[in-house]
């Protein structure tokens, strides 16, 4: 009987406590919740900045981006890390959107982004105006914004010449300068230690000098598009058996001397272009 008992109430005490936990979730689950912005101020604050410095196209009665009251994490273009740190920003949208280019108003690239230098990884301002920073554009955006994977400005109204500069950005894997018509020449240390570089696009851009051929041989480098840059002289280097280049466009530009025949290590390859060029030999098969 006495065992019984113990029984009993043991059932009682589970029971109840049961019950008592049961209230205490109910109670946390129906509680207000506090408003979260996951926009950190600093962010808001530099995106604000920049917003006020665009100049919008006078067809537009439109004259901003963004509603800087909500929450910047949640803007189109912008994308936030966990803790409300901006790590991708993407102003391409704007020209399909106006129909037109918006264009930075004051010249200081490093002051708008000063905020951002931490975590932004990828930069996308195709079609946005910077102009008014003139050649400082390359210097500054490498010294600002050291973490870059993805740097895309095509159609930016970029000038020249290029800095040696962007090697600095040891993460970069992307590189898309196209249609800017004045990046006029290239250093000859160029991208030299941009060895997670994958994609390089620089063709419309005007160039001019000798292009330095070590760049065909970073290892990650898959796509490579120097096309319609005239006065742009090369030649093709010794292609080692581990090259990753699938994509490979020179066309219009004045790239001379033998086709080489290590050309056949470029396994991955399925587009080559080498018209208008003023190569001699044959492609071997």
């Amino acid at each position: 009987m006495r065992d019984f008992h113990h029984r009993l109430l043991l059932f009682l005490y589970l029971f109840l406590l049961s019950l008592y936990q049961a209230s205490i979730a109910s109670s946390l689950s129906t509680a207000p919740k506090a408003a979260h912005h996951r926009c950190r101020d600093d962010q808001r604050s530099a995106f604000a900045q920049l917003q006020e410095n665009l100049k919008f196209p006078v067809s537009s009665s439109k004259a901003e981006l963004w509603d800087v009251k909500t929450d910047c994490c949640s803007w189109e273009g912008v994308t936030c890390n966990d803790v409300g740190h901006a790590t991708r920003l993407d102003l391409s949208f704007a020209y399909y959107e106006y129909g037109d280019s918006i264009s930075l108003k004051k010249p200081n690239l490093g002051m708008l982004f000063q905020n951002l230098i931490s975590f932004l990884v990828e930069l996308n301002l195709d079609y946005v105006n910077i102009s008014a920073q003139g050649s400082n554009w390359c210097e500054v955006i490498s010294h600002v914004l050291p973490n870059l994977r993805v740097l895309s400005l095509s159609g930016s109204g970029l000038s020249g010449p290029l800095c040696s500069s962007l090697s600095k950005l040891h993460f970069l894997s992307k590189l898309d300068l196209h249609s800017n018509s004045e990046l006029s020449s290239i250093p000859p240390s160029f991208l030299a230690n941009s060895f997670n570089l994958e994609t390089l696009d620089l063709s419309y851009c005007g160039l001019n000098g000798s292009f330095p051929n070590n760049i065909f041989l970073l290892p990650k480098l898959q796509y490579i598009d120097l096309s319609e840059n005239l006065l742009l002289p090369g030649q093709f280097p010794d292609f080692s058996l581990n090259s990753s280049i699938q994509y490979l466009s020179l066309k219009s530009t004045s790239f001379s001397g033998n086709i080489p025949l290590s050309i056949s290590n470029l396994k991955s390859l399925n587009y080559l272009d080498l018209s208008r060029c003023k190569f001699y030999g044959v492609i071997p098969v």
